[in-house]
């Protein structure tokens, strides 16, 4: 018994399996410093269900100076979005979706 807190000491721990995390494979499938850009591809990517990372966002302004009125810190290079292999295809097809739309209101000529 623990004198500490009185619960019973065993001689040997169980033999419990760890538990195997299933490996994923990721992809990148944007960069970009468009901040305008990032946050409607995370809703995009969100109302999708497409579950996603975005990696070198949050330090664009802690490293090399921060962005100098740029999109992006040349240091680190812009934020990047990464999936599961398993759903490039449809984040791509998003993704190609924002290069065709045209917002309402705007004419394709000048």
């Amino acid at each position: 018994m623990c004198s500490d807190c009185n619960v019973a000491l065993v001689e040997e721990l169980p033999n419990v399996p760890e538990s195997e995390e299933p490996e994923v494979d990721i992809v990148e499938v944007l960069a970009t410093g468009d901040e305008a850009l990032i946050q409607l591809v995370k809703s995009l990517f969100d109302n999708a269900d497409i579950p996603s990372m975005l990696k070198g966002h949050q330090i664009q302004d802690l490293f090399g100076g921060g962005r100098f009125g740029s999109t992006y810190n040349f240091v680190l290079g812009p934020p990047r979005f990464f999936v599961r292999a398993d759903d490039f295809e449809r984040a791509n097809a998003l993704l190609d979706t924002l290069e065709q739309e045209t917002p309402p209101g705007m004419d394709e000529t000048p």
